[in-house]
């Protein structure tokens, strides 16, 4: 009897530590995807790095697609944004995600169309918007704008 009220407080204590350790350290931020094209008029481009550069045409509308997982608490917000006379955003699309899985991630897709000639920039933080101490990833992404002819 006096060995097991000596054993449970030390596994009690085990478990605790191992719980605690996966829910501390097991959750990661999901990786970004690689680029992929979907047509003519509509250039996309998904973030591979913190900072990224386009060249886009007056006219065209491109996207920015970046993996997210609300679920977990991390989103995408822009925190700077582009020059309007530039460049226009047109809003903001959320993605499910291709698994079936819970807690599987999805995706941003930000929309703009270039507008005129010039260059601008914006940037995208990911982050838990009610964690102060979070370390937020950022995505800055600089847009050309050239004359469509």
């Amino acid at each position: 009897m006096t060995q097991r009220k000596v054993l449970l407080p030390i596994v009690l204590i085990i478990v605790l530590i191992l719980v605690y350790g996966v829910v501390h350290f097991g959750f990661s931020k999901p990786s970004l995807p690689s680029n992929t094209p979907i047509s003519d008029q509509l250039t996309q481009i998904s973030a591979t790095s913190s900072m990224e550069s386009i060249t886009t045409a007056v006219g065209q509308n491109f996207e920015i697609t970046l993996p997210s997982n609300g679920t977990t608490g991390y989103t995408w917000s822009m925190t700077q944004n582009p020059d309007a006379t530039v460049i226009d955003y047109l809003g903001m699309q959320t993605e499910a995600p291709t698994s079936t899985l819970i807690g599987a991630p999805g995706a941003q897709v930000w929309q703009f169309k270039a507008l005129a000639m010039g260059t601008t920039s914006f940037t995208l933080r990911y982050a838990r918007s009610w964690d102060p101490t979070d370390n937020p990833s950022t995505h800055v992404v600089s847009v050309e704008v050239v004359s469509s002819k």
